[in-house]
């Protein structure tokens, strides 16, 4: 029994001996013994990405030492976590430290503006066309969110631009131009048919007693039907459309549509004979409500034997028949807005 009784005094004084080591492990150290030793700086430290970290280090008494475990990677979002272990003069660890970095983006992309140009109707323009160049300190440019990128302008005079270029971090910068859009036929056709270009012929002009140039342009649609522009400084654009006559070889409807207006107004009819006009009237044309009233034609050239009356009553065969086929056209491939109307109107 004596024997139990030392066994259990030695096990006693062993647990003993356990407990006291333990008392050098860094969690069961009194906060207070070590109340000189801390961080410089402030335990969470935000930054922007991709800049340079600098160490603070800890303060602590001279005796002491200590080591800092760092893998700051300043080109990754995020928080990170730095350890320093201190040691005592013995060399022995008696406390360990953390420090959270935390990575952040706030810088928005950055933009640089495009040279000046003139920008017109019904012509097709990209990004480009705004901004020489966009890019981001931290996403790759095809990574970056645009608000827009194409753009198409259906109406003449000033309108704001605006571009909103967004970052992961949600970073916005806003681009925003008030532009002036003109108007170009000859600009819009080239663009509409830039990917078959043989469909059209270019036509220079050189007026004699000015010298000014004037650019035409002459698309052909079918076999029966052609597209000419007129002078673009009209701001109109015209149709022939060809037709059977019994007064000639065939005869040819000519509209002609104001971009200003939107209206299709007014008509010319042609009479064609061994491939030249020898007969051409024009109707007046007024727009009330979605009507269009056509006034009686003048005559403004007559080399056949038949009358203005005769002229006009096989014009009036054709006529809303044209001016539909153009609206058509204007509205689905020039993509110029057209008004609407109920009925041709004939005043005489």
């Amino acid at each position: 029994m004596k024997h139990i009784k030392y066994l259990v005094l030695i096990l006693i004084l062993i647990l003993g001996i356990f407990l006291v080591s333990c008392d050098d492990k860094v969690d069961d150290i009194d906060p207070n013994i070590y109340s000189n030793i801390h961080l410089n700086g402030d335990e969470e430290i935000t930054i922007e990405v991709k800049t340079e970290y600098e160490e603070l280090g800890i303060d602590l008494p001279d005796e002491y030492t200590y080591e800092v475990f760092e893998d700051v990677d300043m080109n990754i979002l995020g928080k990170q976590e730095i350890s320093y272990l201190i040691y005592d003069e013995d060399g022995k660890m008696i406390k360990e430290l953390k420090r959270t970095i935390n990575v952040v983006d706030t810088t928005a992309p950055t933009i640089m503006e495009a040279k000046d140009k003139t920008f017109y109707l019904g012509v097709g323009y990209t990004i480009n066309d705004f901004l020489y160049n966009y890019n981001d300190n931290y996403d790759n440019r095809r990574d970056l969110k645009v608000s827009q990128t194409e753009f198409m302008f259906n109406e003449l005079g000033e309108q704001t631009v605006e571009i909103k270029i967004t970052d992961s971090s949600n970073n916005t910068v806003t681009f925003s131009k008030v532009i002036d859009v003109k108007f170009d036929i000859v600009r819009k056709l080239k663009y509409e048919y830039r990917t078959t270009p043989s469909i059209y012929e270019t036509q220079v002009f050189t007026n004699a007693d000015t010298g000014e140039r004037t650019e035409l342009i002459r698309v052909l649609l079918h076999v029966y039907s052609e597209y000419v522009e007129g002078l673009s400084y009209t701001h109109s654009v015209r149709y022939y459309k060809r037709n059977n006559s019994l007064l000639g070889d065939y005869a040819k409807v000519e509209v002609i549509y104001d971009i200003y207006t939107k209206d299709v107004l007014p008509f010319h009819y042609e009479i064609w004979k061994d491939g030249k006009v020898v007969a051409r009237i024009v109707f007046g044309g007024a727009k009330y409500d979605n009507d269009i009233q056509v006034s009686f034609p003048g005559i403004l050239m007559n080399e056949t034997e038949y009358t203005v009356e005769e002229m006009a009553e096989e014009a009036r065969l054709y006529m809303a028949d044209v001016i539909n086929s153009f609206r058509d056209y204007v509205r689905d491939v020039l993509h110029f807005e057209v008004n609407d109307f109920n009925k041709l109107i004939w005043y005489y």
